[in-house]
């Protein structure tokens, strides 16, 4: 066993939160949704790695960005396999713009 043969234990515990993350990473895929307010005429861009979850939080007025345009409609969702994937399609939307993307991805 690798713990065994490696005098420093602190650093048995950092390859072990390495090797535990990492594979929370492989196995838990990310989202990345879009979504609209028709009374606010305003779409939101988030990530997440339980989107049922996060739209029932959004729509509940849980969160603090999304709570004036209730109700919320999901118009869009991109599955990733990593949170960092995730955390750079979500900035790649809100540079280009959420409307401008979706219009983008029906050419």
């Amino acid at each position: 066993r690798f713990e065994s043969c490696h005098p420093d234990k602190s650093l048995t515990d950092k390859v072990r939160l390495f090797l535990f993350l990492y594979h929370f990473e492989i196995y838990f895929m990310f989202f990345v949704y879009i979504l609209y307010s028709d009374s606010k005429d305003k779409y939101y861009v988030g990530q997440t790695n339980n989107i049922e979850d996060r739209f029932f939080r959004h729509n509940s007025g849980f969160v603090k960005s999304t709570k004036s345009g209730l109700p919320w409609n999901l118009v869009k969702f991109f599955e990733v396999p990593a949170r960092s994937d995730a955390m750079l399609l979500e900035k790649k939307i809100k540079g280009r713009g959420a409307k401008r993307y979706l219009a983008d991805l029906s050419k």
